[in-house]
């Protein structure tokens, strides 16, 4: 009776099976992986001792214009040769080598760490003592960007940052390196060795294709606090009076210069917005929809405020220095802003909008 064959569609599957447990079988000695042929049945058997590990057909051998006997004997050498490779790489040899590599790459991970250590707080040491460091503060011309303190802030976190990227680094080689000395482990290297280049390899690729607008938005970042400094320095100078404009008071001059450079701000983050990681995704949409309703739901009340407070600001109702009474309350104005003012007498009076409260 002709050998049953298993369907073509399972029979890679099937062999792969049986030759993975006729490697393991250390009963079945490689001298007993042979051929049989079956000129009856059109079919050679590869055979593992008494066990069939797939046949080779006259299908098979005409789909690559070879003899049934030439190709079953080609797939007999290269099985032998890895049932050969398998049963050495899982003898107690190769086990006892891996542990010796083990040991050598564990000894040599804690001689990297320990330097490495070493190396960030040294750094950390000289960071922290600024004189001998000779950290100064960060000033474009006569303006103060970051104080010595805040650099200093900042390279420490910096450091600490840099030292878990490399310790992180090293204990993933280490892991990847000791995983790779067993065969049974040797496919998780693979697969962690795999997923780690894809990750760092999408990383790379996603900082370079965003690298134009993030110098875009760095440039216009700067140009945005510029401008913000220029309107300031403009409109302080027409408060102090060394400028003036016709028709424009000068007790305008504060109030004005905080709505240029909220107008500014806005304008900043309506043009940046586009070019934030992530800003055409739902998920990022939906977060900036959820923050719009909370904001517009909780700044109700300031919003008010704040129009009533650019109307007493621009009609004049009054100004700083000036003896005002509303309703039974009188006092000097002090101080006076878009969302409060305050008037001086027994004690400090704020008025929001066009009502008040007492401080007491």
């Amino acid at each position: 009776m002709p050998p049953r064959l298993p369907k073509s569609s399972d029979r890679a599957a099937e062999a792969t099976k049986i030759i993975r447990q006729a490697a393991g079988d250390r009963t079945i000695a490689l001298e007993s992986f042979q051929l049989q042929d079956l000129p009856s049945s059109g079919v050679t058997q590869i055979l593992a001792g008494d066990t069939v590990l797939f046949a080779v057909t006259q299908a098979d051998a005409n789909a690559v214009n070879d003899t049934r006997e030439s190709l079953a004997q080609h797939h007999l050498e290269e099985i032998k040769d890895s049932v050969a490779a398998y049963r050495s790489m899982r003898s107690p040899q190769t086990i006892l080598s891996g542990l010796g590599k083990t040991a050598i790459a564990t000894l040599v991970f804690v001689l990297l760490v320990s330097p490495i250590n070493r190396l960030f707080r040294w750094f950390d040491q000289k960071i922290e003592s600024s004189d001998r460091f000779r950290i100064r503060t960060v000033r474009l011309g006569s303006r103060e960007l970051l104080s010595a303190q805040q650099v200093i802030s900042y390279l420490t976190r910096i450091s600490g940052l840099l030292r878990i990227v490399a310790l992180l680094a090293i204990i993933s080689i280490f892991i990847n390196t000791t995983l790779s000395f067993f065969p049974a482990t040797q496919s998780v290297s693979i697969g962690i060795f795999s997923s780690i280049f894809s990750v760092v390899s999408q990383l790379f690729w996603g900082f370079l294709s965003y690298l134009p607008n993030l110098v875009f938005l760095i440039v216009f970042g700067m140009a945005t606090m510029y401008l913000m400094r220029f309107s300031q320095f403009v409109f302080s100078e027409i408060q102090k009076g060394e400028l003036s404009l016709p028709g424009f008071d000068q007790d305008w001059a504060i109030p004005t210069a905080r709505i240029a450079q909220i107008l500014i701000l806005i304008l900043f983050v309506v043009t940046a917005f586009p070019y934030l990681p992530g800003a055409g995704s739902d998920a990022f949409q939906g977060i900036s929809i959820f923050l719009g309703i909370l904001i517009s739901l909780g700044s109700g009340s300031a919003i008010s405020n704040i129009i009533a407070g650019i109307l007493l600001t621009y009609t004049r109702a009054f100004k700083i220095g000036d003896e005002v009474e509303i309703g039974e309350v009188s006092g000097t104005v002090v101080e006076s802003g878009f969302t409060k003012s305050i008037l001086s007498r027994l004690y400090p009076l704020y008025i929001r909008g066009f009502g008040f409260r007492e401080l007491h």
